[in-house]
């Protein structure tokens, strides 16, 4: 059987991008390169809080109202990739910023499926 991507969630714009010099980690990152998902369970405001990393280092957080999903998928032992797909550049009265728009998927087995199926004689 052949893997797939299947996507979790819809893209979304990673969290908390503005705190920590994370402006000059994020500077370095390029679109399509894999990040990683860290639970953050003694985080003070959200105790589902997923951490995104880039080369080992804090990047921003999962949105708020995708968290505790994640991190159920992730007990539950899912293998879940996360990928840069795009970056947004934006003014603000601080200067420009780098917004990362990131993809979280699964890699699943594709169902083989027969020949006759394929065509129409498998009923």
């Amino acid at each position: 059987m052949t893997k797939i991507a299947v996507a979790v969630l819809p893209s979304f714009a990673v969290r908390g991008i503005t705190f920590d010099n994370r402006q000059q980690v994020i500077v370095r990152m390029k679109e399509n390169q894999l990040l990683e998902l860290v639970p953050e369970p003694e985080n003070r405001y959200d105790p589902n809080a997923i951490t995104i990393l880039f080369a080992g280092e804090k990047i921003g957080y999962v949105p708020r109202q995708y968290s505790a999903y994640l991190k159920f998928l992730l007990q539950q032992g899912a293998e879940l990739y996360i990928s840069c797909v795009r970056i947004v550049e934006k003014l603000t009265p601080e200067g420009k910023i780098r917004i990362p728009i990131v993809l979280i998927y699964q890699l699943i087995e594709e169902p083989e499926i027969c020949q006759r199926d394929l065509e129409g004689g498998g009923r």
